[in-house]
């Protein structure tokens, strides 16, 4: 298992398995898209759709995936839900509310973060990986955070406000 919302593809090879008709889903085969693997969104590409999976792979007999995809790294997962919060359409992250206010630091600027609020001693060290996060599960319409952050531990966070109390420059 790759993560909560990812399950690696085993055996057969890939595109065995796979209906291909969509029925009723957001993708079709060749879709650019991006999966949350962990806490992480990769890029991949929809190679089938309605997929069975092998009986070796322990998935349980008769579960269909509604999507295989084969992620940039030449990876292969299964989305086993066709969920925006597990599987989104390819830049849907860079889509965001024009009205919102640019963020002061750069994605890749070096960041301490508060790790909690009114603690002045409990900071992080990490980088800014994306602006305007929107965490899984949450609506378009809800707010979102200024910064997503990978600490140096490798742990993705994000800072909910743009001010010196929650965010700093290293």
């Amino acid at each position: 298992v790759q993560s909560a919302f990812m399950t690696r593809a085993r055996g057969g090879g890939g595109m065995g398995g796979g209906g291909g008709g969509g029925g009723g889903l957001r993708f079709r085969e060749g879709a650019s898209v991006e999966c949350l693997i962990g806490h992480e969104w990769r890029d991949g590409v929809v190679v089938a759709t309605n997929f069975t999976p092998p009986a070796e792979s322990g998935a349980p007999e008769g579960w269909v995936a509604p999507y295989q995809v084969k992620l940039a790294t030449g990876e292969l997962v299964l989305a086993p839900f066709d969920e925006e919060a597990i599987i989104r359409e390819h830049g849907a992250a860079s889509r965001v509310d024009p009205s919102l206010p640019p963020p002061r630091y750069a994605v890749g600027t070096k960041v301490a973060c508060r790790m909690r609020p009114g603690d002045p001693g409990e900071w992080a060290d990490g980088t800014v990986v994306g602006h305007h996060y929107r965490p899984p599960g949450v609506p378009r319409h809800a707010l979102v955070a200024p910064y997503q952050i990978k600490l140096e531990s490798g742990e993705l966070i994000f800072a909910p406000a743009d001010n010196d109390d929650t965010i700093r420059k290293r």
